[in-house]
């Protein structure tokens, strides 16, 4: 039997790419020193009692991400934390954190464009309560206009 799903989408309100001279330094001892912040909020999603529920993800690059894959061989990209605020941490190569931070650049330097992530969770069979954490199994982005 799988496990339920959920798919929720919600607008990037802010982002921030973490680089320093002290991270670059120490990069060589700590893959993760690279990441990127995006945060958002759920709206109206009936899981999650229809409340506006603050998002966080964290990007960290990684020399070797840890993905697992599901039973039916869809890949694990993280997993979500259920909290007052859901967070994830998502290990991702070189080469995905670049393209993310490029694409989200250009985007939202573009007037009237939103930043909207589509992410689809692979549910706990016992429920997804407080303090449980769901499989990120699609995480993804596009543009939207103010227009429509």
């Amino acid at each position: 039997m799988s496990n339920p799903s959920i798919t929720c989408r919600f607008s990037v309100n802010s982002w921030q790419h973490l680089y320093s001279l002290h991270q670059a330094v120490r990069h060589a001892e700590d893959a993760s020193a690279n990441r990127l912040i995006i945060e958002g909020v759920i709206r109206n999603e009936p899981q999650l009692d229809r409340r506006d529920t603050p998002i966080r993800l964290v990007f960290a690059q990684s020399a070797t991400p840890p993905y697992r894959r599901t039973t039916d061989n869809r890949i694990i990209l993280g997993t979500l934390l259920r909290g007052e605020t859901l967070s994830a941490d998502i290990p991702v190569d070189a080469h995905v954190l670049a393209e993310l931070k490029k694409n989200l650049a250009e985007y939202m330097s573009i007037d009237g464009i939103h930043v909207m992530i589509t992410i689809g969770l692979n549910l706990p069979e016992q429920g997804w309560q407080k303090g449980m954490a769901a499989d990120i199994v699609q995480l993804d982005y596009a543009m939207k206009g103010d227009g429509g």
